[in-house]
């Protein structure tokens, strides 16, 4: 939203508006992979905690993951 209104200020001017609305659909498409990520951490190791997946991270070097395949 920060992106948004930050780009959109000038919103007289049709290529703030464009600009602000690519801003806003590229940062929910981030969000999504973001959460896609913290998803497969959790499904792989149980947890999100940074101490735990560190530790057990050594024990799933065969585990192989196909995106869109």
């Amino acid at each position: 939203m920060c992106s948004y209104l930050l780009i959109n200020f000038w919103y007289t001017r049709v290529q703030a508006n464009k600009a602000a609305l690519k801003a806003m659909i590229m940062n929910r498409i981030g969000d999504f992979g973001f959460l896609v990520g913290v998803l497969l951490i959790f499904y792989f190791f149980r947890t999100v905690d940074f101490a735990t997946v560190f530790v057990l991270a050594p024990y799933f070097t065969e585990v192989v993951f196909s995106f869109l395949n």
